[in-house]
């Protein structure tokens, strides 16, 4: 059921969005976000951002109207599952993921973010976001007592020299950490959905605090992605799964550059590895 529905201060109407919101919605995005920003450029990868996976999935994001009926501000955000451990078990459940947030710059001072917020907590139950501006949203969730971190952090493993020139300033220190010690050439593996989620439900990574990749997590994910093709090496067999995209890149003029870069999205040991437990826990302590 997505018809849930405020109304506030008798001025403002917050409801979840619906279809026929679409046209204001991209040109809310237009005019007070960014003219070029992607999901004008692609309603397929708009719908696919929104959609998420698991039993809330679809596009349903909450929206803000003034009383003329004008959509003034939106809370972008895409539903997902995860997996908590607890005293008796794994427990799955629903999170929503902030993706974009807006509030007109007229109708501002009036706790309407907030609202939109709350709004969202009252849709979804649980709420997670990535890159929060310090000034905007950064602000509303530490007043709603959310938990936050400083930083996120990534890391990279360079195979090759030629990772020099991918970098910005030069720094000669990723040397140290170069890996030379590549393997065997493998072939891509073609695995359903559902044979990716039995490897995970096997994985002691699924036991940990992390996304639940199901078979509706699969699907959307990777494998009906409508703009990167993704590749999946391994299997339940030989220690897992890994998954990855190509990257390219490109100079201030747009030309595509030469060099291209494997970025690894996913990896996954099995319990039949038999170093399966160590590899998880590096990763988590990544």
């Amino acid at each position: 059921d997505y018809t849930m529905e405020k109304i506030i201060n008798d001025r403002f109407t917050l409801r979840q969005f619906q279809e026929s919101d679409l046209p204001a919605f991209k040109e809310l995005i237009k005019t007070s976000w960014n003219g070029n920003h992607v999901l004008l450029k692609s309603e397929a990868l708009m719908r696919w951002q929104y959609q998420g996976f698991g039993a809330n999935a679809g596009m349903h994001f909450p929206v803000l109207f003034d009383k003329d009926g004008r959509m003034i501000g939106f809370r972008g955000v895409f539903p997902v599952e995860v997996n908590v451990p607890t005293k008796t078990g794994i427990l799955t459940t629903t999170m929503a993921v902030g993706s974009l947030y807006l509030v007109i710059p007229e109708f501002r001072g009036q706790k309407l973010g907030l609202a939109l917020q709350q709004f969202t907590q009252e849709c979804y139950g649980n709420y997670m976001a990535i890159g929060s501006n310090l000034g905007t949203s950064a602000p509303i969730y530490k007043k709603s007592g959310y938990l936050m971190l400083d930083q996120m952090r990534r890391y990279l493993v360079p195979f090759n020299e030629d990772y020099e020139s991918l970098l910005i300033e030069t720094n000669d220190s990723y040397k140290k950490h170069l890996w030379k010690n590549v393997g065997d050439t493998v072939e891509e593996a073609k695995l359903s959905p559902n044979e990716l989620s039995l490897i995970w439900e096997k994985s002691p990574l699924s036991k940990m605090l992390s996304i639940n990749k199901s078979e509706s997590f699969w699907k959307w994910r990777y494998l009906n992605h409508p703009t990167y093709k993704y590749f999946v090496f391994g299997g339940q067999d030989v220690g897992g799964v890994v998954v990855g995209r190509i990257c390219h890149f490109f100079n201030d003029s747009g030309i595509i550059s030469k060099k291209s870069l494997f970025r690894i999205l996913e990896i996954i040991p099995t319990d039949t590895f038999s170093n399966s437990q160590v590899i998880s826990q590096k990763i988590f302590d990544l």
